[in-house]
């Protein structure tokens, strides 16, 4: 699953999105697609730092969910705030924001997401290749066979 949370495509997905978290968790990985220019270019990597830096401590999942239904500010302060609500050790969280490891980790995810072609959002892959099929939750599950 190839996002981006300033996306309007993306937060009308997000719904279909959790059904598939819930479904089939194992199979969902969210890929961040940040490219290096284009409206907000800054901002959307510091958002994928920063959801990169959630998972790091196993809070992925919510906190995406939290920047897709809370409109407190997505600037680094409000980043930050999203952590202490969700409970993780904010100091961990502002140091792995800055960390050369996780913005490695966003640089790979848009780059498989150029390799593949993806020119819009949501995007998913299965099995490694871009599926361009109905983002219905039946059709996805069906794609990833059940």
């Amino acid at each position: 699953m190839f996002g981006d949370v300033l996306d309007s495509g993306y937060r009308a997905f997000l719904p279909v999105l959790e059904s598939l978290v819930n479904h089939r968790a194992a199979c969902v990985h969210y890929a961040h697609y940040a490219p290096p220019s284009g409206f907000h270019a800054t901002r959307r990597r510091e958002i994928a730092c920063a959801l990169e830096a959630a998972a790091r401590q196993g809070m992925f999942w919510p906190y995406h969910r939290l920047l897709l239904t809370e409109w407190v500010s997505v600037n680094r302060a409000g980043l930050v705030h999203r952590a202490h609500f969700l409970g993780m050790s904010v100091e961990r969280f502002e140091h792995d924001l800055i960390l050369d490891e996780v913005s490695h980790a966003v640089d790979h995810d848009t780059d498989w997401a150029d390799e593949l072609g993806v020119r819009r959002l949501p995007a998913i892959a299965i099995d490694g290749r871009h599926y361009d099929g109905s983002l219905q939750r039946t059709a996805i599950l069906a794609a990833l066979g059940g």
